[in-house]
């Protein structure tokens, strides 16, 4: 094994300082309430010591009446309520000279505590009031923030103002609301990193220049480009001039055509009859050709037929996908949008109307430049302008060419019922989705970058990196994507018995309509497994049953090896490598090159010269990481990239899968050498290096399928280097990413099983503290965190004030250890449909324990959990950061 590391690593920042939120933390307030929690603990035991007293003498007591009034006495003591005069006349003539002492030191703190009490609330009201005020000028200084705000958010951007210019003590409840909506905002920009806007600056090693700068990038969001470009397919005038080519998995039978469609990323098999007609513009179309010329040849052999019926017929082959319009833009490039000018410059010279369109890219453009430096009054101006003329443009063109315009649909209901009617025809007709989705805020998207010192070194990694690395490999055991893999094998074992090699297009039909198919439907409608091929069914289920085996042997070795261990805060819970790889042995599967990233926070702890890492995530290399982001930075970067990828691959035609997803995190330059196209795909490459997929089989080899490369024999190995979720990719996409070398994996396998073997000592109504789940002591796999149920929490009834409430949550934070600072996690699945939530809920939100502003956030959130919430240790916590800005590093490595 030799492991090496890309050349570049790349860094998240959070564009704003962590200290700043000091301003949301009451010093003198804080010291109030520490006097008054020691104050309530005297008086605890003071009352303690009072009430067994007590006890003993309503006992003795013979007088009813005046036992009852003791009593009475009692139960104000025990409830701290404050005692009338005649009660303490009373309890004072029942105690002797040894006992009055405890009376009068119990009164003594309880006047103690309550002058404290009252001192803390008047210094929580006045303390809220400074600390609301030094939330509001936080925004007002943070134009970074505001920036961003206009385009993640209009509709609080809108409130923001009219927020700032109110008194904090006249907030109406709708106010209130929009506070509460920016404190999440803001506190993640501020103790998180996230990859979008301006809230979090990218960085690279090795760049100079001043840390204190960034540069933003604004650009068009690609839904615009497949947006316009499903404009211009519907009007004949234009397709007319488009050049059409045939689908790319056309396959032809005795009596007809077979081929695969895919519109918007949903996948069908599709056919058509013989006929002189499709043969022979079947024969034409080698190249692409505009449907005039198409037409023109094909009067060459049939002149008896009109141009027309011809042109109809060549529309209704365009129509089930024989033929696809060809423009050779890819709506991942970076350089769409000027690419797409140049096109529509092409068509406008014979359909005027085309220049509507063509304008309004190029008046966007032009306002992307002006809102990189635009201030926020521009900015807002040039937003709405921008909308308008996207709105008025289309909405023209639409006019124009009589074709439907609508406004404030929505995108996926419009994807339901596409998917609703594919279940209707048997031969799917191609339809476009005209409703105007766009909004202020989807119509740009913004990157800031700016250039940082790197603290560490590479041979500061290369330890934490074989570790990783490490992980990686014993992970792979406890996989479900092997799952998958197996599921594949078995069934080409099952269907294909007579031969070692099938077409990859009918190996993902038959897989797709005698399994995958029916095995969604199992899934989605709960039906009984029996629609199910039940023969290999069976198969799948021994071999599930087997896979399982393979997990709980792993699964009891871990739980043996907890057995002995003894695991408290702050240790944790720390394995060796050797001890990972005892568990879950070492993938031998390993037999080609393959390169992995992680997102990692490093840190030195106190006393400690090495650094650690917390692992946020590993997933596969090869520049996926940070595609999305390599047009902000110099373009040897993308180069060395591709240059190491072409390396590591030497001899099989390494490949990125392309299908129609058209969507900004999936932006980036071409990264391998060659690319599988699936129809309607975003080709990026040129057609030298597409790889056909008619080309392509899928082989047996030993206990392993491959894919092959038919005319040459060389193994072609696929990748997923786009930041979409691989489920909502197309069903052959997700097929294809089966059979790349690059397996994911995920750590949550040992942390589930870690947190289900100290929950069997636990009941379902406790408090759980997980620990900090780390290797060799230096690699944190899992954060500290507890697992609380509603009914765990602190009080949370109306009559409950703000103060009390403050006071009852850093009571019970302490009693549990929990951090100051945290992050709150509520959990989407578990929550009951009464709590009113919003979409954002589910993300981790940053809570300063301390901070009063932040606990009132924290109450809120807390009404929005279902059965539970979860809370995990902030971690590098602020004493170990080594800047004043929170940072995450992307480290990427490979092995030759």
């Amino acid at each position: 094994m030799m492991l090496k590391l890309y050349p570049v690593i790349f860094h998240r920042i959070s564009s704003s300082s962590f200290s700043e939120l000091d301003a949301l933390h009451p010093k003198e307030l804080l010291y109030l309430i520490e006097q008054t929690s020691i104050t309530y603990e005297k008086l605890a035991q003071s009352k303690s010591k009072l009430t067994d007293v007590l006890f003993k003498k309503i006992n003795q007591c013979s007088d009813a009446k005046v036992r009852n009034k003791l009593l009475n006495g009692k139960r104000a003591i025990h409830n701290l309520r404050p005692l009338k005069s005649k009660e303490i006349k009373l309890i004072g003539s029942y105690l002797n000279e040894e006992e009055i002492p405890l009376f009068d030191n119990y009164q003594e703190e309880y006047t103690r505590r309550h002058l404290l009490y009252e001192q803390s609330a008047a210094q929580y009201t006045a303390g809220m009031e400074r600390i609301r005020n030094n939330f509001r000028n936080m925004i007002r200084r943070n134009v970074e923030f505001q920036k961003s705000l206009q385009i993640s958010s209009q509709s609080l951007f809108d409130q923001l103002f009219p927020y700032l210019n109110v008194h904090s003590a006249t907030l109406k409840k709708t106010q209130v609301q929009t506070e509460y909506s920016l404190i999440k905002y803001i506190t993640r920009q501020y103790a998180k990193t996230s990859p979008f806007s301006r809230f979090t600056y990218l960085a690279v090693s090795g760049q100079t220049g001043d840390h204190n700068k960034s540069k933003v990038h604004v650009r068009l969001n690609n839904y615009i480009f497949s947006y316009l470009k499903g404009l211009l397919f519907q009007v004949p005038d234009i397709l007319k001039q488009i050049p059409l080519a045939l689908n790319p998995t056309f396959k032809a039978t005795d009596s007809h055509y077979d081929f695969l469609i895919n519109f918007n990323n949903v996948e069908v098999f599709q056919n058509v009859s013989h006929s002189n007609v499709t043969d022979l513009t079947i024969e034409l179309i080698e190249t692409p050709k505009s449907i005039d010329e198409i037409i023109r040849l094909l009067l060459l052999k049939y002149p008896e037929t009109s141009p027309e019926e011809l042109e109809k017929y060549l529309m209704k082959l365009i129509e089930i996908g024989l033929l696809t319009p060809h423009i050779g833009i890819s709506g991942t490039d970076p350089l769409w949008a000027g690419k797409f000018i140049v096109f529509l410059e092409k068509l406008s010279k014979k359909n005027s109307n085309v220049i509507l369109l063509k304008e309004c890219l190029q008046k966007l453009l032009v306002a992307a430049k002006k809102l990189e430096e635009a201030d926020i009054p521009s900015r807002n101006e040039v937003l709405q302008a921008s909308y308008l003329q996207l709105k008025e443009s289309i909405r023209k063109f639409c006019q124009k060419h009589h074709l439907p315009f609508t406004e404030g649909l929505d995108r996926q209901k419009a994807k339901k019922e596409f998917l609703e009617r594919i279940d209707e025809n048997s031969t799917f007709v191609i339809r476009y989705f005209n409703g105007f989705y766009f909004t202020v805020e989807n119509i740009f998207y913004e990157d800031a970058h700016t250039t940082v010192p790197q603290n560490f070194t590479d041979n500061d990694l290369k330890t934490l990196v074989e570790r990783l690395n490490t992980v990686y490999t014993t992970l792979l055991s406890a996989n479900s994507y092997l799952q998958e893999k197996y599921k594949l094998l078995s069934f080409f074992d099952h269907h294909y018995e007579k031969t070692n090699e099938v077409p990859l297009i009918d190996f993902y039909r038959q897989f797709y309509s005698q399994h995958r198919k029916n095995e969604k439907k199992v899934k989605r409608q709960k039906v009984s497994s029996g629609v199910l091929n039940s023969e290999f069914s069976q198969i799948l289920k021994d071999q599930e049953n087997l896979g399982n085996r393979i997990k709980k042997v792993s699964k009891q070795k871990l739980f043996t090896l907890l057995g002995t261990r003894e695991f408290t805060h702050p240790t944790g819970l720390n394995f060796s490598e050797s001890e990972i790889s005892n568990i879950f042995g070492i993938d031998t599967n390993l037999n080609k090159p393959y390169s992995k990233a992680a997102h990692l926070q490093l840190y030195k702890p106190h006393h400690k010269d090495t650094y650690h890492a917390v692992v946020n995530g590993i997933f596969n290399g090869y520049g996926r990481g940070y595609g999305r982001f390599l047009h902000l930075f110099p373009d040897k970067i993308t180069e060395k990239t591709r240059e190491i990828n072409e390396q590591l691959f030497e001899g099989f035609f390494a490949a990125e899968i392309k299908d129609a997803s058209c969507f900004n995190a999936n932006i980036h330059p071409p990264l391998m050498p060659y690319e599988i196209v699936i129809p309607g795909g975003n080709a990026d490459l040129p057609l030298p290096h597409q790889i056909a997929l008619t080309d392509i089989v899928v082989k047996k080899a030993g206990e392993d399928l491959k894919l092959i490369h038919q005319p040459t024999g060389k193994e072609i190995l696929p990748f997923d280097l786009c930041l979409q979720t691989n489920s909502t990719r197309s069903e052959l996409y997700q097929l294809l990413t089966l059979f790349s070398p690059s397996k994911p994996i995920s750590v949550y396998t040992l942390q589930n099983w870690v947190y289900e073997f100290i929950e069997q000592n636990h009941s379902p109504d406790e408090v759980v503290r997980f620990p900090r789940i780390s290797i060799d002591e230096v690699l944190v796999l899992s954060r500290e965190c507890w697992k609380i149920p509603l009914t765990c929490l602190p009080e949370d009834e109306p009559a409950v004030s703000d103060f009390d409430y403050f006071i009852k949550v850093e009571h019970w934070r302490t009693y549990y250890q929990i951090p100051r600072h945290s992050f709150l996690f509520i959990n989407p699945s578990n929550r009951s449909e009464s709590n009113a939530s919003t979409q954002d809920d589910y993300k981790p939100q940053y809570i300063d324990f301390q901070s009063p502003l932040l606990v009132r956030l924290f109450r809120k959130a807390c009404r929005k959990a279902g059965k539970y919430l979860r809370i995990e240790e902030m971690l590098p916590a602020p004493e170990h950061m080594e800047s004043d800005k929170v940072s995450e590093s992307l480290i990427q490595w490979y092995d030759e």
